[in-house]
């Protein structure tokens, strides 16, 4: 519908020690290495790496920022993870196999710390038209970033009493949509109490969001930690 990623109409991590800094020699873990094994070709296998390569990096953030984060977790949780939000999609209009090239640019983007700009020029380039290019550059860099965000939150210690609040740019772009969740999570909510507050909101506006966090299209906001 919007040119988005389709499943309707639109429609850790053990975290082990050996996790690697996004500067150093990559040792892979048991879990990353069991997940490996599972995926069948060469692209999944370079997406895969590429998830796991954004989950790390955003860990790495949040620990400069005095989280900490706990060890003992379920090993499904990352290969879950990377299988609902990145292997599952497909764009609208596009094959799987354009689909696939597409996020790998919209990944490396993220890691490159690219500007939406240059990520969207890169889609153009893979022969996508130039507005769907764009619609695609920034609701899906928001909405992989959020869903990366949550996934890591949710290994944080002390997460049970962590609250959050959607944040972002304030100016004549804003959507009304933003303006309401940014409101009304000003003191800080739980993060499912978060996350259903931005469905609902966006339902409430029309959208039919097939996914988490999704707002809007061209959405440009995430959330943080109420500190």
């Amino acid at each position: 519908m919007f040119g988005g990623p389709r499943e309707t109409d639109l429609s850790n991590e053990n975290l082990e020690k050996d996790f690697i800094s996004m500067g150093e020699s990559k040792q892979m873990s048991g879990l990353e290495k069991d997940f490996f094994n599972i995926l069948g070709a060469q692209e999944e296998r370079d997406l895969g790496q590429d998830a796991y390569d954004l989950i790390v990096e955003d860990k790495l953030e949040l620990e400069k920022e005095g989280i900490e984060f706990e060890i003992q977790k379920d090993d499904w949780g990352l290969e879950e993870f990377i299988a609902k939000n990145i292997f599952s999609r497909k764009f609208e209009g596009l094959s799987k196999t354009k689909s696939d090239k597409i996020k790998k640019i919209i990944l490396k983007g993220i890691l490159g710390k690219q500007s939406l700009t240059e990520v969207a020029k890169k889609i153009e380039n893979a022969g996508v038209k130039k507005d769907q290019a764009n619609l695609i550059a920034r609701t899906e860099s928001a909405v992989l970033k959020n869903a990366t965000r949550e996934f890591n939150f949710k290994r944080a210690k002390g997460a049970e009493d962590f609250k959050y609040k959607w944040i972002g740019p304030s100016d004549n772009r804003t959507s009304e949509i933003s303006k309401d969740i940014k409101s009304k999570s000003i003191k800080g909510l739980k993060l499912d109490t978060l996350k259903n507050l931005v469905r609902k909101t966006s339902e409430n506006f029309g959208f039919k969001p097939d996914r988490d966090w999704f707002s809007h299209p061209n959405q440009r906001h995430t959330f943080t930690r109420l500190i």
